[in-house]
């Protein structure tokens, strides 16, 4: 995965890119609101927040699955 490519689709606010790098079965959980969304539910809620965003990749953290 490339950590860089996928930040870059969050920020734009990019469906189609966001949904290439998550999986269909997806479950999103928001432990501070209780929510629990769904890939659809997750892209709708996230790119169809306000505003513009801005983002960067401050550290990769490797893992024995790759970097997180």
């Amino acid at each position: 995965m490339d950590i860089s490519t996928f930040i870059t689709t969050v920020v734009q606010k990019d469906k189609g890119g966001m949904k290439k790098f998550l999986d269909k079965d997806l479950q999103v959980r928001w432990h501070n609101t209780n929510e629990k969304f769904t890939l659809e539910e997750y892209l709708e809620v996230n790119c169809s927040y306000p505003g513009n965003w801005l983002g960067e990749v401050k550290s990769l953290i490797p893992t024995d699955k790759g970097l997180w």
